[in-house]
């Protein structure tokens, strides 16, 4: 199974990945103002940082519970 042979791995993506995930959007949105200016390209920036988090835990959900013989 994959998700024995890297559990520092998945230990590290789902520390990185909580974090996130219990912010609140316009917080992830202040780093992003203070590197680009206000504007679509920065709400577009803290949108994906906001959406990708689900996306990267299905994945690994998915992986994980794969039968072995596939």
């Amino acid at each position: 199974m994959p998700c024995r042979a890297n559990r520092i791995l998945g230990r590290l993506v789902r520390s990185f990945n909580g974090t996130p995930q219990v912010m609140h959007l316009f917080v992830l949105l202040i780093p992003f103002v203070m590197i680009f200016k206000i504007g679509e390209f920065t709400a577009l920036l803290a949108n994906v940082a906001y959406s990708i988090v689900p996306a990267i835990r299905h994945a690994n959900h998915g992986l994980c519970n794969l039968p072995e013989h596939v």
